[in-house]
C-alpha cells in the first residue's frame, strides 16, 4: 500500500475526498489528512509518505510554499487540487515539478486516473533504486573477495587495467591507488588496543 496524505483547510472537503474515494482499491491508504500545511509538515517528518495531495489557499501556508519545503524530500509525490484554475497557479506548480495540478470538484475518474500513473511511477523508480543498489553491493563484494584473495597470497594486489576491466572502474595509467576497508564488528571498542 502506498502512503498518502491529503491537505485542505476546508474540514467539509477534506473529510469527503478522504472517505468517499476507495483509496483501498487502487492501493493506497490515507495516513494523515490536515487542515493546517504546517501539522502536515510535521507528520512527513515522523513518517515514509509516497504522496501529498494538497490545496493551494490556506490560511497558514499555501500548497506551493508546501511543495517548495518538499522539494528536500524527492521521494514525495505532490499532486495539487484547487478551485483556482487561473494559469499563474498552475505555471508556478509546473515549476515546482508537482505531479499535477487538478481542479476542484475533483472527478472520481480523473483522481484514479493520476494516482494509477503514480503508482506505476513509483513501481518503476523502486525496481530501479533496489537494481541499483543490488549492483552497487555486488560490485563492492567482487572487490572485497578481490582484496582478501591478494592479502592471503601475500601479492600485489591488481593492476588499473585489471580494476577497470574486471569492476567497471575507469583508473588511468600510472594510478597508483589504496583500498580502507571498515569492517562493522559489534563492540568494536572492546577490540582496540
Amino acid at each position: 500500500m502506498y502512503r498518502l496524505v491529503i491537505i485542505d483547510d476546508e474540514r467539509k472537503i477534506l473529510d469527503g475526498i478522504a472517505e468517499i474515494f476507495p483509496w483501498d482499491n487502487i492501493g493506497f491508504q490515507v495516513t494523515g489528512k490536515y487542515t493546517r500545511a504546517k501539522e502536515a509538515l510535521k507528520h512527513l517528518e515522523r513518517e515514509k509518505v509516497d504522496v501529498v495531495m494538497t490545496d493551494i489557499c490556506m490560511p497558514d501556508m499555501n500548497g506551493l510554499e508546501l511543495a517548495k519545503e518538499l522539494k528536500g524530500h524527492p521521494d514525495i509525490l505532490i499532486v495539487i487540487f484547487s478551485s483556482y484554475s487561473d494559469y499563474k497557479y498552475m505555471r508556478e506548480a509546473l515549476k515546482l515539478e508537482v505531479e499535477d495540478y487538478l481542479l476542484k470538484p475533483l472527478k472520481q475518474e480523473e483522481l484514479t486516473g493520476i494516482l494509477l500513473r503514480l503508482k506505476e511511477k513509483m513501481g518503476q523508480e523502486a525496481a530501479l533504486e533496489f537494481q541499483l543498489k543490488r549492483s552497487g553491493e555486488h560490485q563492492q563484494e567482487l572487490l572485497l573477495d578481490a582484496l582478501l584473495g591478494a592479502a592471503e597470497r601475500a601479492t600485489p594486489f591488481l593492476s588499473a587495467a585489471q580494476v577497470n576491466g574486471e569492476y567497471g572502474f575507469h583508473f588511468g595509467t600510472g594510478t597508483c591507488f589504496a583500498a580502507v576497508i571498515r569492517v562493522d564488528v559489534p563492540d568494536a571498542g572492546a577490540y582496540q588496543d
